[in-house]
């Protein structure tokens, strides 16, 4: 598969790895790849501005879980079945996340936060750009985690 890769997990098997790829702007992949190369099969695709966002794989390599863009405008957690399937919404507050990891006993999901905040800046005292007095800061938060995966 021709895509630029953001990222890549083992399956506990040691022999495939679970991939996220951008195959073209704003289009992204998660698929299956032998260690050894050759073919590889698509788990997923969907559309997303967000280019590193990450991805989890469960500790018995039958989930993925992984950040994509909801209807509400946020960037939310996932996960799915690797066998295929359809998505399931994990998070739903409103705020961006990134870089989701599952816990050793596969029963939770940390992510991080991402937390944008305006801060006004007197361009007097240094602030040093273009934009006039507004500052736009961004802070990565703590990881969170999600426990309800039933």
């Amino acid at each position: 598969m021709d895509a630029e890769i953001s990222h890549a997990e083992w399956l506990p098997d040691s022999e495939h790895l679970v991939v996220l790829a951008k195959h073209e702007p704003g289009k992204h992949v998660i698929f299956i790849a032998s260690r050894e190369g050759g073919d590889v099969r698509v788990v997923h695709e969907f559309a997303s501005e967000h280019d590193s966002a990450g991805l989890g794989v469960s500790p018995d390599g039958a989930q993925v879980a992984f950040i994509a863009p909801a209807p509400d405008g946020f960037f939310q957690v996932f996960r799915m079945p690797l066998t295929g399937g359809d998505p399931r919404q994990v998070t739903t507050d409103r705020s961006d996340k990134t870089q989701p990891a599952w816990s050793p006993d596969g029963r939770r999901i940390a992510f991080r936060l991402v937390v944008r905040r305006a801060v006004l800046e007197d361009s007097a005292a240094g602030c040093g750009n273009d934009y006039g007095n507004i500052a736009v800061m961004f802070r990565f938060g703590c990881a969170y985690s999600k426990s309800d995966l039933n």
